[in-house]
């Protein structure tokens, strides 16, 4: 296992809701209402690099959704199905309609890169450098580490940047 995988599984490990970037905590906040209520689709979008897989990490941490990473895997839930790299594309959505329904899903969190083609509840995820500094800190904080200056607003670049300085 490279020291990047060691890294990325200590981060699935370790983190909470204590480690969401101030643009994550926003989006966590105007989310949680959303779960499990009427709205049976909801979008969660942004470009890559911006943290949406990491906070739907947290929230099946904390028992709030279930977890899928593609369509592919779709399966009976007991709560919200959090479906990871979703297609955004209406046809699609509506198609995944028909899934929920053979599933018989109360809830399906959809995480696409771009905002959906549906009328549904959307939730766009952004990164700005305070995000990357916060990101950066936890690194540090929790794990020890610390990475060589990058400017990107794409978590990925700097976790690409592992095998930088530890301790």
């Amino acid at each position: 296992m490279d020291s990047r995988t060691e890294v990325e599984n200590q981060i699935k490990l370790l983190s909470d809701a204590s480690w969401l970037m101030p643009s994550q905590s926003a989006v966590y906040q105007e989310l949680l209402p959303f779960l499990g209520s009427l709205h049976r689709v909801v979008n969660l979008y942004g470009l890559q690099g911006v943290g949406k897989t990491f906070l739907m990490h947290i929230l099946c941490k904390e028992r709030r959704v279930d977890y899928v990473a593609s369509p592919d895997l779709i399966r009976p839930a007991d709560r919200p199905l959090v479906v990871d790299n979703a297609p955004f594309e209406r046809t699609a959505v509506r198609g995944m309609r028909n899934r929920m329904r053979r599933f018989d899903l109360r809830q399906v969190i959809l995480v696409t890169r771009y905002r959906v083609e549906d009328t549904i509840p959307a939730f766009a995820l952004t990164i700005a450098a305070d995000d990357v500094r916060c990101f950066r800190a936890n690194l540090f904080r929790n794990l020890d580490l610390r990475l060589p200056e990058c400017s990107a607003l794409n978590l990925w670049e700097h976790l690409k940047l592992i095998g930088g300085v530890h301790g």
